[in-house]
């Protein structure tokens, strides 16, 4: 009887203990400098822009097993979808492309067991981008900390103009709260081409207690290394972890001091050579705005490039307006910088960093980044901008 007691109450204290901690878990105190915030991993892309990359496939077998074939596909061919670029264990989610009855289908091997039988066989067709029901959950194992773990993730599968799109369609929810202050973040890695996280991964404040948010503007997403805002302090988004379960908020004391091209830092100088030859120096430029504006003509996207035009023809008395773009046409009338010159990699590195980009930087006349917004809304964001700058 007694000993039935003591195992009773020891039950008891045990499941006392888990309660307790998992509602200590994502709970802390505005005196903490360090968050380290657990996520929950959701299928789509939420608020977030999603995108994804080609899959190749092999007439032939490059799988390292022989897999269990589907006995009713005829002309069937292979791939592989790497889990993680970076790790020297290549593991992969394979998929087969076939026929059958004259149909092109697909199959996902969804259970990472190399058995191709008892996965859903699913009908080859366009990519529906905004379709919510074409998620295709799998399992996979990835390194992680020096072991190799069980994981799982979705897939969106699709075609466009004869390619075989294939990407990772997640993102992450961290719930927390700060001296009973909830917030709710959402996460997304814009590298959908393996199943980790890193320096690719944009965040987003979705919910700070009071408003929840319906949908995502630019100026609202932070990288690595840039900043939230949480009751009144500032933290930045340090670290997330290999796998996405957890992210690190670490406190900063002198936010205005920091320089980047978030919205309300201090504007990145720089200095730049244009298609006409001439130098452009920020420092000299501060009598007026300056609107840095991103183009993406290089890619054939002439609309981007016409809303620089039109943005210069709109405003070009009230700002100094600065395109960048790669392979420019040198007949391109204003003030437009080629990111591909060797000279210009400066200006690259802080205002565009990838080959395109349509992102467009508004910064006042103490330097300082005031908005931030797709070229192509120029009209919906500019004005507003400077009608509040000419209100201060």
């Amino acid at each position: 009887m007694m000993k039935t007691l003591l195992s009773l109450l020891l039950f008891v204290f045990l499941l006392q203990s888990c309660k307790q901690e998992n509602l200590n878990v994502n709970t802390f105190s505005s005196l903490s400098d360090t968050l380290v915030i657990k996520t929950s991993k959701q299928p789509g892309s939420g608020l977030f822009q999603w995108g994804t990359g080609m899959l190749h496939f092999s007439d032939s077998i490059n799988l390292p097993y022989k897999p269990l074939l589907p006995k009713d596909l005829a002309d069937i061919k292979y791939a592989q979808k790497l889990v993680d670029f970076q790790s020297e264990n290549k593991k992969s989610v394979d998929i087969i492309l076939g026929l059958k009855n004259g149909e092109k289908v697909f199959v996902v091997d969804e259970n990472f067991n190399k058995n191709f039988t008892d996965d859903s066989l699913r009908i080859y067709k366009k990519i529906d981008w905004y379709s919510k029901e074409d998620f295709i959950k799998c399992v996979f194992e990835i390194s992680d900390e020096n072991r190799i773990i069980k994981d799982f993730s979705w897939l969106k599968v699709g075609e466009i103009q004869g390619n075989f799109l294939c990407g990772r369609n997640e993102h992450l929810i961290a719930n927390f709260n700060i001296d009973d202050i909830e917030y709710k973040i959402g996460l997304i890695s814009t590298r959908s081409g393996d199943f980790t996280y890193g320096m690719f991964t944009e965040a987003a404040m979705l919910s700070n207690g009071k408003k929840v948010k319906d949908t995502l503007l630019s100026k609202e997403i932070i990288a690595l290394d840039e900043f939230f805002k949480l009751n009144n302090s500032y933290y930045r988004f340090a670290e997330i972890s290999k796998l996405g379960d957890k992210v690190t908020l670490i406190k900063e004391h002198d936010f205005e001091s920091k320089v980047g091209t978030q919205l309300g830092m201090l504007a990145p100088e720089f200095e730049a050579v244009s298609i006409s030859g001439e130098t452009v120096n920020s420092k000299v430029l501060h009598d007026k705005v300056i609107v840095v504006a991103n183009a993406c003509g290089c890619g054939g996207d002439k609309i981007s490039t016409q809303a620089i035009s039109n943005l210069k023809a709109a405003f070009g008395n009230e700002v100094h307006v600065i395109g960048l773009d790669s392979k420019i046409d040198k007949n391109q009338e204003g003030l437009f910088v080629d990111v591909e010159e060797v000279f210009n990699k400066d200006i690259y590195e802080k205002y565009r960093k990838q080959y395109c980009s349509r992102t467009c930087y508004v910064i006042d006349k103490d330097n300082r980044i005031v908005d931030k917004f797709e070229v192509g809304d120029w009209k919906l964001n500019l004005p507003k901008t400077l009608g509040k700058l000419a209100d201060i």
